[in-house]
């Protein structure tokens, strides 16, 4: 069973800005959203506890990485083994079978432009029947201003009592800052 929680607009502005940048302090969330730092610690605390999972996403510069994508057009009995062929190769993240001018595209992420040049002069312009490859390369993203965290979170709790699921009415409490969830009033009670 699942159950809904609602989000307030604190919890979504310290969503935002850990969205922006998973590595930011409390302190640095509490200045860019005008909220005190024992309220962002509380609401993280919070958020951790109903299984929100924040991962950290290193922000590493590689000047050498290449990242982008090639449009391929082949003919269209050979578009099955060029993707299975592709699939295997290393630094091929996603693979698109495509309408319109081009048959294929597919995402690469390559540690070194002779990595890219290899697949493209030993493995591609090699392949049969191949008409066209066009490359486009990524050298700049550009953070959108999309929001795409929802408005709502459906979440699976379990019990801090007997481990069970809880279905609706949520019992909540607190010790130290650490919220735990019953099922029960007796479980509750009986929480050590």
């Amino acid at each position: 069973m699942t159950m809904t929680v609602d989000l307030d607009e604190k919890d979504y502005q310290i969503l935002r800005q850990l969205e922006k940048n998973s590595r930011m302090s409390v302190k640095d969330i509490s200045e860019n959203s005008n909220i005190s730092v024992p309220t962002v610690n509380a609401r993280l605390t919070k958020l951790l506890s109903l299984g929100v999972k924040f991962t950290v996403t290193p922000n590493i510069i590689d000047s050498e990485r290449i990242i982008g994508f090639l449009s391929i057009k082949i003919v269209s009995e050979e578009v099955s083994s060029l993707t299975n062929f592709l699939s295997k190769k290393d630094g091929v993240e996603e693979i698109y079978h495509t309408t319109g001018e081009n048959d294929v595209i597919v995402k690469i992420n390559m540690a070194h432009i002779d990595d890219f040049k290899k697949l493209l002069d030993n493995d591609l312009l090699k392949f049969p029947r191949l008409e066209r490859v066009q490359s486009n390369i990524i050298l700049k993203t550009i953070p959108s201003n999309m929001e795409p965290i929802k408005t709502m979170f459906t979440l699976k709790l379990k019990c801090a009592s007997c481990k069970r699921l809880i279905s609706n009415p949520l019992i909540e409490h607190i010790v130290d800052t650490k919220f735990y969830y019953f099922c029960s009033l007796d479980c509750k009670t009986s929480f050590p």
